[in-house]
């Protein structure tokens, strides 16, 4: 029998429960009393030891001692640090104890670090030097989470070995190893025929070529291989064919079959609970695979370098790297173009093992080759058929406004949305009327923008903004001039639909304009408002920049997340000048080249949308009521004199808004009067109402504030008519098809109905 002593670290936690780290190993467990964190940590490191995977105890005995340490936390940027005003005594608990080698090691297990000594009296000294130097480099943030909230202790865990445990152990590895592969991964082909759930048949049409040498460089070859391409070109089925035709040459061979295991990063750190256990699957994955002609398969293979750890030098993809070096597992894999370069830098040692088949974008000829098949496909198989006019209205609208994918999967998988549609309404042909109406609930995009016998009826585009945004003449005109030139297909592919710059003072339209424009290019068929909106204010330190865009670590920001929802929307930055300077920064690749890309080279497509962007710069200058060229001119050089040139030459118009004359005012109260109408306690009765000219006269006087506009005059509405009205519906009894009269005598606003 043999027996492993290890320390463990322990401190207390919310809801009195005892959080532990075996030292070394740096297994961390949490549960309800020691006696538990005892067992599931002795329980985890027999597993370790009966598959003879390291992690023998370091030390001869322990001790702990608490280093007290004082930093100052800071962000650093390039163009200096910026130390927050305030030091904190962070104490750090250390385990220490001598070796079997004469010298002593010491572990400071929240850090993660461990260093040697000789002489007792340099471990206060060497312990601060290591804590200040991994603190130092972390974000406040990142700082506080090592404050424990309670006093640390050490405690032992002691695990037996014995000759049976390990014979038992060996055979029973044995038995498990392609169990365990199983359940990380699927075999391909398997063995079970799949139910097809999809109209969209796994074909690389157009692609024998491509295919053909995939097989030659994983059966000849025997190459780690990597499909690179843009999103739509077909790598997957490229991969699948090539896959299912290296399996057919194999089977009946001397050599074995060639299968090929399909798995994620994500699948494979699901049942993972404790650290060490994702490394267990990853070990158990290889020696199913080893010494055999199987390939492993990733879906998702950017992932591997964020998965696993902290960073790519933690994750899967850098514990398998040796692995693959010496040729114990063959990986294949598809990725995008940037997301290599990531990789490469991410992790060169990894890709250097592969090698790179490319693929680009179908030519239109080839693209018209592959839907005139898919077309044969479905009307064989599906008993349904794609007319000749919907195969090239797909074909046009998808090149001119979805550019985020490529041809032909693209065009693929809107015409399996199509011909999903076609099902549930039982019909057997798909039109170009179909393919419109698809399109349009996709995108929200009106017909008069997917059309192109559809003439743009101006008098019909005025009424609808001028009815929705009142006083600011110069807006609307930037505003049909944005409709007009996209209309005709005049805008640039390579950057947002429009960048727009809206300045002025508060309350004076800058945000109904910004709707009114969501509503008019995206309102007509998505079931959310096309709309994205961002204070700016929330960004005004450089830490929160992750918040926005997203971290290292691979998880998007609010704006990515909600653009990748969200395509076709209009995106409302509030209050830019707020944000931090090195959001202006990334927003120069948005305005350029309608593409962000992160570390991992996951892009996030800008190009179908509407930027806008508003500020108060330049108000103090421009407290006037209505609008001249002077009050433009101030706006106009506030905005120049705050944005750097690369910036503000990036910005297609800025709009300037004038303060809102009385005249305007009054008609916004009588627009917010109308809309009142359409709430449903009146519409369910069926009832109407009117209001006097003096009652809408004193609204618009106290709706409106000279430094707030037309803002407070909802407030007002809500606060004077609609409580008024409320409190006469509770007194009387409801009346259907009932006219009240609302009016203003002696200051009181009084109800008068009749039926």
């Amino acid at each position: 029998m043999d027996y492993y002593r290890y320390p463990v670290l322990c401190w207390r936690v919310a809801d009195h429960r005892i959080c532990a780290r075996l030292v070394g190993p740096q297994h961390e467990v949490i549960a309800s009393d020691i006696r538990k964190v005892k067992a599931m940590l002795s329980e985890q490191m027999s597993r370790i030891l009966l598959k003879d995977a390291g992690g023998e105890p370091m030390m001869e005995s322990s001790h702990l001692t608490v280093v007290e340490g004082s930093l100052t936390p800071s962000y650093s940027e390039e163009d200096g640090v910026y130390p927050l005003p305030y030091s904190l005594n962070l104490p750090m608990p250390a385990v220490w104890g001598p070796t079997q080698h004469g010298h002593s090691i010491c572990f400071l297990p929240l850090l993660d670090r461990s260093f040697y000594f000789y002489n007792q009296d340099q471990l206060q000294t060497l312990a601060k030097h290591f804590t200040q130097d991994t603190l130092s480099r972390l974000t406040p943030e990142e700082v506080h989470r090592y404050l424990l909230p309670g006093e640390p202790w050490l405690e032992e865990v002691v695990v037996r070995i014995s000759e049976t445990m390990r014979q038992r152990s060996y055979r029973s590895n044995f038995e498990r190893r392609n169990e365990a592969l199983e359940g990380i991964a699927e075999r391909f082909p398997s063995r079970r025929s799949r139910k097809r759930s999809s109209p969209i048949p796994e074909v690389a049409w157009e692609r024998s070529e491509l295919v053909q040498r995939v097989v030659e460089k994983l059966l000849e070859e025997e190459a780690n291989l990597l499909v690179v391409g843009e999103s739509g070109v077909g790598k997957s089925v490229i991969l699948m064919e090539a896959a299912q035709k290296a399996h057919k040459l194999t089977r009946g061979e001397d050599r074995s079959t060639v299968y090929f295991w399909k798995t994620s990063p994500h699948r494979m750190m699901a049942g993972a609970k404790y650290l060490g256990d994702w490394q267990q699957n990853c070990e158990e994955m290889v020696e199913g695979l080893r010494n055999s002609n199987d390939y492993l398969w990733f879906v998702d293979f950017v992932e591997l370098a964020r998965a696993g750890g902290e960073g790519p030098e933690d994750s899967i993809a850098a514990f398998l790297t040796p692995f693959v070096r010496n040729g114990e597992i063959r990986i294949v894999g598809e990725l995008s173009p940037h997301q290599l370069e990531a990789m490469r830098v991410l992790l060169p040692g990894f890709i250097e093992y592969f090698q790179i088949l490319r693929v680009s974008e179908m030519e239109r000829d080839e693209v018209q080759k592959v839907l005139t098949l898919f077309s044969a496909y479905t009307e064989r198989n599906l008993q349904v058929s794609l007319e000749k006019e919907a195969l090239e209205l797909s074909y046009r609208l998808l090149a001119r406004f979805v550019r985020r994918e490529q041809f032909p999967g693209k065009a693929i998988k809107f015409l399996g949305q199509c011909l999903n549609r076609a099902f549930l309404d039982e019909r057997k042909v798909v039109s170009e009327r179909d393919v419109l109406e698809v399109f349009v609930d996709n995108t929200g995009m009106p017909e008069l923008f997917l059309r192109d016998d559809m003439m743009l009826d101006e008098a019909e585009l005025r009424s609808f903004f001028s009815g929705r945004i009142l006083g600011q003449p110069q807006a609307l005109e930037t505003l049909y001039q944005i409709v007009k030139v996209f209309k005709a297909g005049l805008c640039d592919p390579g950057k947002p639909i429009s960048t727009l710059l809206f300045v002025g003072p508060t309350g004076v339209g800058k945000t109904a304009c910004v709707e009114a424009l969501a509503d008019y290019f995206f309102g007509k068929g998505q079931k959310s408002k096309p709309l994205i909106r961002l204070d700016m204010s929330e960004f005004q330190h450089p830490g929160q920049v992750e918040r926005l865009i997203g971290s290292n670590q691979g998880e998007p920001g609010k704006l990515v997340q909600q653009v990748r929802e969200k395509p076709f929307a209009v995106i409302l930055l509030d209050e830019i000048e707020k944000a931090h300077h090195s959001i202006f920064d990334l927003l120069l690749t948005v305005l350029d080249e309608g593409i962000l890309y992160d570390a991992y080279g996951r892009a996030t497509d800008f190009r179908n949308t509407i930027l806008v962007m508003t500020s108060n710069l330049g108000v103090g200058q421009s407290r006037s009521v209505g609008f001249s060229r002077a009050v433009e001119t101030n706006f106009s050089s506030s905005v120049r004199a705050f944005f750097r040139p690369e910036f503000f030459n990036r910005i297609d118009a800025v709009v300037a808004f004038s303060a809102l004359s009385a005249e305007t005012i009054e008609k916004i109260t009588r627009k917010e009067l109308v809309d009142l109408l359409s709430r449903e306690g009146l519409q369910k009765r069926n009832m109407k109402v009117s209001f006097s000219e003096p009652l809408i006269t004193h609204l618009a006087e106290q709706g409106f504030h000279p430094d707030y506009g037309a803002r407070p005059l909802q407030r007002a509405i809500e606060r004077m008519v609609i409580s008024t009205l409320a409190r006469y519906l509770s007194q009387h009894p409801p009346i259907q098809n009932q006219t009240l009269r609302m009016d203003l005598k002696d200051g009181e606003i009084v109800v008068e109905g009749k039926e």
